[in-house]
């Protein structure tokens, strides 16, 4: 499965000149089926996990600091699980029919 990942978003929060919090999103894309997700994540300079160091807005420059701040494992295993066969997802490209021999249950 080929899965396109592209940044949606990125907004920082400054505070004093520096960056102290980015409100980052993520599209997933599985190019085979064209199954789309949004993630989202916001990060302060001090999360215990994906923290940075106080900077101005204008030493973020490259899109690659920005997806550092993503927890991408745990996107990427969301959207693994998503689109694998066993989550019950509908084939996109499958035929649809109505079953019209479908009778309504009686109430008991």
């Amino acid at each position: 499965m080929a899965v396109t990942k592209t940044l949606i978003e990125a907004a920082p929060t400054l505070s004093a000149g520096v960056v102290v919090n980015w409100n980052i999103g993520m599209l997933y894309v599985d190019d085979d089926t064209g199954y789309e997700m949004e993630y989202s994540t916001s990060v302060q300079y001090d999360d215990n996990v994906y923290s940075f160091g106080l900077s101005a807005e204008s030493d973020w420059n490259t899109q690659q600091q920005l997806i550092d701040l993503c927890p991408l494992d745990t996107w990427d295993n969301n959207f693994s699980i998503m689109t694998s066969p066993s989550a019950g997802m509908p084939d996109p490209y499958a035929e649809e029919t109505i079953d019209s021999s479908y009778v309504i249950p009686t109430e008991e």
